[in-house]
């Protein structure tokens, strides 16, 4: 059956969404939780005790938007925009089929209505645990210096300082992270790469499953790197003889070792 493809522009006679704001909080919390967004995010580290929200998203997404505090995590909920079975891509743009026909989709509305990308902007102090998942889009954080843990399905991500970072890259995008202390556990399935500049860990472990990119510029005491594909593992130095898998085309290069 031939699949009709229908891409929807007509941005000039388009109509476009405005864009509302509210603020949640002030919060208290040693680890914040944020499940199935799609849009921009920036984390701001600050150096006051209270955790501030900021979004800004069309009334429908605002509504669509959960805080839940029990006092030592605070979990937030989307917005996350869906229909069919939809792909996302950076900027909002989306391609999703009903039934026989495609469509595409830009930030979440025919492109006759055009909505505006949720933008949402978390004020978090230092030494916060942050965990991100379901994330799609363009992801900005701090200097946090505590754990981390990211699972990006679509976009880019730039991440400064942290503690102990688990980062997993499903389908394709980018993550940069400046710095890792303690531990750092990388993961991508599919395509795309994840950069860590810097840092010294206890154990690194790195797996690739496809066609990915896994660089690491610090030190690690232990290191496990796993690929299954063509992918390419990059770690700078390994104290102790490393755990090395490799299965298909890829690559793995340990620069200093045992």
């Amino acid at each position: 059956m031939r699949t009709a493809l229908c891409l929807v522009l007509g941005l000039a006679a388009g109509t476009a969404v405005a864009a509302d704001q509210r603020s949640f909080g002030p919060f208290s919390a040693d680890t914040v939780e944020l499940e199935d967004f799609s849009g921009e995010l920036e984390v701001a580290v600050v150096d006051r005790p209270a955790i501030e929200i900021r979004l800004s998203a069309t009334a429908e997404d605002i509504a669509a938007f959960a805080a839940t505090s029990d006092g030592s995590r605070l979990r937030l909920r989307g917005p996350q925009r869906t229909q069919g079975s939809a792909t996302v891509v950076v900027g909002g743009v989306r391609v999703f089929s009903r039934g026989g026909e495609a469509s595409v989709v830009i930030g979440g509305q025919p492109a006759d209505r055009q909505a505006p990308v949720p933008r949402l902007s978390l004020a978090l102090p230092r030494g916060t645990a942050l965990e991100l998942s379901g994330i799609a889009g363009e992801v900005h954080v701090g200097d946090t210096e505590a754990p981390f843990a990211l699972a990006l399905v679509s976009g880019r991500a730039t991440v400064g300082s942290v503690a102990a970072a688990r980062i997993a890259l499903s389908g394709s995008g980018e993550v940069q992270v400046q710095a890792v202390r303690e531990r750092l556990d990388a993961a991508i399935d599919g395509s795309g790469s994840i950069v860590v500049a810097s840092g010294e860990v206890e154990r690194a472990s790195l797996v690739v499953r496809g066609a990915g990119d896994i660089r690491f510029g610090g030190t690690a005491r232990q290191a496990r790197a796993e690929i299954a594909g063509a992918g390419t593992i990059v770690i700078h130095a390994v104290h102790e003889p490393p755990e090395v898998s490799v299965s298909g085309a890829g690559r793995v290069d340990i620069e200093r070792h045992p």
